[in-house]
């Protein structure tokens, strides 16, 4: 209380960690040339359906220059994605530190330890089914085979790639290629479905992202960076749900309605030519990017839990016996950087928002 009345703070954005102004490589400032789904290819020899094999947990750690990033062979799905050069917090000064245990004490208060800042993990949620980067096709519970138990690329410019990979007792055999490169925020994400059946098989593919949606950390810590609004391109429009209210987003503290601590649940459908699926806050953004085509379909669902669920889904295709496609998606995890945004060339720049000062910031 007494820290309110006489020592307010604003909240500010998080000041990165010596960083640099890096120059956009060209593998960021045009789209993939892949991105897509690639004809169909026969595989190699009459191969047969393999049985399905138990496969043993296993995580993969990846370290470029920008972020630290665990994968899990469950579901071959991203268990954390550490920022390097910025932090969940702003780390609060002696006198503050002071002033906050001197109020719980006469409050009557357990006098709790400050929480010092730690690496912003873009992934926010931790149980194994709730992760994100899943893959819409139903597949059975068994862990996936990987090809690596670490990359590290901090190299300028260098590449590398992770490979998961499983067979189903229907004949389809799935890829998931993960491909890195030291310097970006961007993953190439490249999806392989083979047919190694006698028949042809159709099937819808899509890709997940699941966050949890942090009211309950914005009402106490007044922290906008991540977790409160998901959006979308469709038609070349921006559509947007904010769930922190307005004072998420050009509003100075104080101006907005009571804070909600919980989400109400929820759950919307949206088809055409959607470019891209957000979910993030202020200053940090997930972002999904899907092959081009005017047939998309998202699916939004808001739960109990707090948790968000989205599958951004690409038109069914075919798989004739013995042969393969490939679907090419491209995933940002990073700040709302307006040029690293503007790079990916599917108009993610969009959801840079300068609030009040919009028509000042952006020349008309």
């Amino acid at each position: 209380f007494i820290q309110s009345k006489f020592f307010p703070q604003t909240p500010s954005k998080p000041q990165p960690q010596e960083v640099k102004k890096e120059q956009v490589s060209p593998q960021e400032k045009v789209a993939e040339k892949k991105t897509g789904i690639k004809e169909s290819k026969p595989l190699k020899g009459g191969k047969t359906p393999a049985k399905v094999k138990v496969v043993p947990p296993k995580e993969v750690s990846i370290e470029t220059q920008n972020y630290w990033a665990v994968f899990t062979s469950d579901d071959a799905r991203l268990k954390h994605f550490k920022l390097k050069k910025y932090e969940d917090r702003v780390e609060d000064s002696p006198l503050t530190i002071k002033l906050v245990q001197f109020v719980e004490e006469i409050l009557g208060k357990k006098v709790e330890e400050p929480k010092k800042p730690r690496p912003l993990d873009l992934v926010n949620t931790r149980e194994e089914k709730n992760l994100p980067l899943g893959l819409t096709l139903s597949l059975s519970d068994e862990n996936w085979e990987v090809d690596k138990d670490q990359l590290r690329l901090l190299e300028g410019g260098e590449k590398g790639e992770i490979t998961f990979s499983k067979s189903l007792e229907n004949g389809l055999k799935v890829l998931k290629r993960f491909k890195f490169t030291s310097d970006l925020y961007t993953i190439n994400l490249e999806v392989e479905v083979q047919n190694n059946s006698s028949k042809e098989i159709t099937n819808q593919l899509g890709i997940e992202w699941i966050g949890e949606v942090e009211l309950a950390k914005l009402a106490k810590e007044e922290n906008k960076d991540y977790g409160l609004k998901y959006s979308f391109l469709k038609n070349e429009k921006v559509e947007k749900k904010e769930f922190g209210g307005s004072s998420t987003s050009g509003c100075i503290p104080g101006c907005g309605t009571p804070k909600k601590t919980t989400i109400e649940p929820f759950e919307t459908t949206e088809k055409g030519e959607i470019k891209w699926f957000s979910f993030g806050g202020e200053y940090f953004v997930a972002l999904l990017i899907p092959p081009p085509s005017k047939e998309i379909t998202l699916s939004v669902k808001g739960t109990e839990k707090d948790l968000l669920k989205a599958d951004v889904i690409i038109p069914s295709i075919s798989i004739p016996p013995r042969e393969k496609v490939h679907v090419a998606y491209q995933i940002y995890l990073g700040p709302k950087d307006e040029d690293r945004l503007k790079a990916l060339g599917v108009g993610a720049e969009k959801l840079v928002d300068f609030g009040f000062f919009t028509i000042v910031a952006k020349p008309l």
